[in-house]
């Protein structure tokens, strides 16, 4: 019977403890980073009032005959897994989350760590990174470039100033990254307008990079070889070798000749003051004389006209009547004098046949003018009027000028009108340079031309025409027939003082090659001289040289050559040469987005303006030069139990003999992670712990309960002996 007094006594210390434990988790149930416990039980010792024995023979076995004396604590188990994660805006605040701890140290601990999950950290007066106790935070400390060698055996705190200097750094090296588009159009067609108003067609042949606002007067490439002329009257010169202007007149040097339709021809003075129009009827022009037995016609302005063609001529006499003289004529008629005296021969009707003095040449009248005529009479008018009568035209012309130099050109005309004693005045001028780009001299520009002469013009635009079709209007840049338009992309480079360059590199593509595969160039500068000038903020100018840098990919769109070097010459007290390595290792040449971008090293004087951690644990610096650099890693330790880890108060923990050695190392290195501006909420679950507090409860009752019966049953027994 004493033995359950004992039993019911071993419970309620056993549920007593139980219910410490409950009501410590529910205390600490808004307690950052807490990690719950729980109790588990354990009979003790128990009575063997007969042991067991086994069967034998005709007798079954026997089981152990045994009375326990009671139950214990076997356990108290810290449960390590994550709380709730608790965001809180507070940049220095971390949520650790996976098998880990963070550590601390104490100054005043030796060189005891101390272990928590408690991520509310802040920066003190000295730049420590410590807990809130003051415990100063371990991890490693970033070199002065940022570097960060994480050493597990050995820790440091976590130290960063306010107010931190990052000195200016030198550029030494551009690294391009990304892609250019493998189907990139290249230029199939450059049309230039320049400030006189020309227009310049490039030649195929030429290959100069041509600029926007640049001069077109290069010697060995703006020579002119060749000058077409067109002039208002119709005239053209193919090849001229004389010196002309737009919009100038020039005189013509000997007889304009023209050609009929019917072959014949007509030889013009250069002093005649008619006018002569392509394609009008012979029949228009002014007959002064024709001659007896000559084919030779004259024209009112001297001119002759020979009549091969034996075409009759039309008469008009002042009585209204009308003569049709044949080729050659029999005498000679002249406007505006009296006819040679011709006699009637034969009259019918109005037709009226006449002949000469001599009897030999026929002539016809036409009576229009109602006189009667007798046989025998004889008719002697005056001339009003002479005319070729053909139905042929005025079919070209061909004719000398005199140009401005003195050299005299042939011309010639299928159209137009012109006026002989006025000369020719250009209307047109096409200049065909060394390389055959074609120029269209334009009305504002009078200046004269000849071969040999070097055209001047400074390019205002482009129109380009591309390989795919397209085309496009530019007012500024440089192009190269055969090549793509270049992409311009920029680097910025820090000099010695921190001082910024912004350098462009314009990146074309220069050939298309099916077996050795596509190739780009790099340059500073596209007219091929290798070197471009930069006015810095503080006037000063400095120098960038790189010689053009082929960048070759392979068919399958590797970049196989693309390393070069710029170099910089400085005006401005910082280190005067300076050169920057330039890699294209890294770019692809694919069909797609051109993408490729140029990152450089180097920094300009910066102080530290706020820090920010990571999801690695990293602590990260912005500066006010606009540069992010690794300032510190943070330190998590691991143990192969954890739960075996001895609490001292504060949240934090020791290691003990059971808990193992602390594995230090990174977050990403132990499988951790890291929420920033965040805290562990405690993972005290209140419902288990209200559920525990029930089940203490009952368990507390029935074991008190034990106690009472039992003293009953004692009362009982003294009461037998009264």
């Amino acid at each position: 019977m004493m033995r359950s007094l004992y039993s019911g006594i071993s419970g309620l210390k056993s549920h007593q403890t139980a219910m410490d434990v409950v009501g410590n988790n529910i205390s600490n149930v808004n307690t950052t980073g807490f990690k719950s416990s729980r109790v588990t039980f354990a009979d003790t010792l128990n009575q063997t009032l007969s042991s067991a024995s086994a069967p034998a023979g005709n007798i079954g076995g026997i089981n152990a005959k045994q009375i326990g004396l009671g139950s214990g604590v076997a356990a108290i188990d810290t449960i390590f897994t994550d709380g709730s994660v608790k965001s809180t805006g507070l940049n220095t605040d971390m949520c650790l989350s996976g098998n880990g701890l963070f550590v601390v140290h104490s100054e005043s601990s030796a060189n005891e760590m101390y272990y928590t999950r408690n991520g509310n950290f802040k920066f003190d007066a000295s730049g420590n990174f410590v807990t809130s106790d003051g415990y100063k935070v371990q991890g490693w400390v970033a070199d002065a470039s940022g570097n960060i060698t994480v050493d597990p055996s050995k820790t440091s705190d976590i130290t960063i100033p306010a107010g931190k200097v990052m000195e200016a750094t030198k550029t030494e090296k551009a690294v391009y990254n990304s892609n250019l588009n493998s189907g990139e159009a290249t230029i199939a067609g450059i049309t230039m307008m320049d400030d006189n108003g020309s227009k310049i067609v490039v030649s195929q042949n030429n290959v100069d990079t041509l600029s926007c606002g640049s001069k077109y007067n290069d010697n060995t490439r703006s020579k002119i070889n060749n000058v077409n002329l067109e002039f208002k009257e119709g005239c053209t010169i193919v090849s001229a070798k004389g010196k002309y202007a737009m919009t100038q007149n020039y005189a013509l040097d000997g007889d304009l000749t023209i050609s009929c339709s019917n072959g014949d021809k007509i030889t013009v003075p250069k002093t005649s003051p008619n006018s002569y129009k392509m394609g009008a009827a012979v029949s228009l022009l002014p007959v002064q004389e024709i001659t007896a037995g000559s084919k030779n016609v004259t024209l009112s302005d001297t001119a002759t006209y020979t009549n091969d063609s034996n075409s009759p001529y039309i008469v008009n006499l002042a009585n209204g009547d009308v003569l049709t003289v044949t080729a050659p004529p029999g005498a000679t008629f002249t406007k505006g004098a009296v006819m040679p005296t011709l006699t009637v021969t034969g009259i019918a009707g109005k037709e009226i046949t006449l002949t000469d003095a001599g009897g030999t040449n026929v002539y016809k009248l036409t009576n229009n003018s109602g006189n009667s005529y007798a046989v025998g009479n004889t008719i002697s008018e005056n001339v009003i009027s002479i005319s070729i009568d053909s139905t042929d035209t005025m079919s070209n012309a061909k004719g000398t000028v005199k140009s401005a130099d003195g050299t005299v050109d042939n011309f010639t005309m299928r159209s137009g009108t012109i006026k002989p004693a006025s000369g020719i005045t250009v209307s047109s001028m096409e200049l065909t340079d060394n390389l055959d780009s074609v120029i269209t001299v334009s009305n504002a520009n009078v200046r004269e031309y000849k071969v040999g002469d070097k055209y001047e013009g400074s390019i205002d635009s482009m129109a380009l025409t591309m390989s795919d079709g397209s085309s496009t209007s530019e007012v500024s840049g440089s192009y190269t027939m055969g090549y793509s338009k270049p992409l311009s992309t920029l680097i910025t480079v820090y000099d010695t003082l921190g001082n910024e360059h912004n350098i462009t590199i314009y990146l074309t593509k220069t050939s298309v090659d099916s077996i050795k595969g596509n190739e780009w160039t790099a340059s500073i500068n596209l007219d091929g001289s290798g070197t471009a000038t930069i006015k810095e903020k503080d006037g000063s100018i400095s120098t960038v040289s790189m010689p053009d840098l082929k960048i070759r990919f392979s068919p399958t769109g590797e970049c196989t050559t693309g390393v070069g070097t710029t170099e910089l010459t400085l005006r401005n007290g910082a280190q005067a040469d300076q050169k920057v390595n330039v890699d294209f290792s890294n770019v692809t040449q694919f069909a797609g987005s051109n993408t490729a971008y140029g990152s450089t090293d180097g920094n300009a004087y910066g102080t530290l303006k706020s820090i920010s951690i990571n999801t690695t644990g990293t602590i990260i610096g912005t500066y006010t030069n606009g540069i992010n650099r690794a300032e510190a890693q943070v330190a998590i330790a691991q143990f192969n139990n954890a739960a075996g880890l001895t609490k001292i108060g504060n949240s934090m923990y020791t290691a003990s003999n059971n808990s193992g050695t602390a594995n230090i190392n990174t977050v990403s290195a132990l499988g951790c992670s890291i929420t920033p501006s965040s805290l562990e909420m405690s993972n005290v679950d209140m419902a288990t712990e209200l559920t525990d507090m029930i089940v203490t409860q009952r368990g507390y009752q029935s074991n008190s309960k034990i106690i009472t019966v039992s003293d009953e049953l004692l009362e009982t027994l003294i009461n037998m002996k009264r």
